[in-house]
């Protein structure tokens, strides 16, 4: 059943006041999720955990309520995906990429080949090793 305005306009405001940072299932749950520093991801998450332990409500209209209220702004954690600067790579993982990129091979991995070895197997010289209730 698909809510009244005013009641998914209640759930909103309430979805918007809930204290996810003392919620410690949800913050066991968090992180667990890849990426989970990713503030769409968390929207996302939050969204599933709210509808799972309080009231159903359709993400999209929540967005699009969120966006009227901030007046045309998108909500935090909405939008279009962006790199975030960060630290640069080291130099050899810089490297390792450069190669994967450019199809080159690795000098340090050795070719191991598809087939086993084509040679007899030797023959054991030792004498087998005495059973501990055999006697001399």
């Amino acid at each position: 059943m698909e809510p009244t305005a005013a009641a998914a306009q209640r759930i909103f405001k309430e979805f918007d006041s809930y204290d996810f940072a003392n919620d410690q299932a949800f913050q066991q749950g968090i992180k667990s999720i890849p990426n989970h520093e990713d503030t769409q991801v968390q929207s996302k998450a939050k969204h599933f955990y709210y509808c799972r332990t309080r009231d159903e409500f359709d993400y999209e209209a929540y967005l699009q309520w969120k966006t009227e209220q901030s007046g045309g702004e998108q909500p935090d954690g909405v939008g279009e995906a962006s790199m975030v600067p960060g630290a640069p790579y080291s130099a050899p993982f810089a490297e390792v990429v450069r190669k994967i990129l450019n199809n080159e091979p690795f000098d340090d991995i050795r070719q191991i080949p598809e087939q086993l070895n084509e040679n007899p197997p030797s023959v054991s010289t030792a004498k087998a090793p005495r059973k501990p209730w055999e006697q001399d």
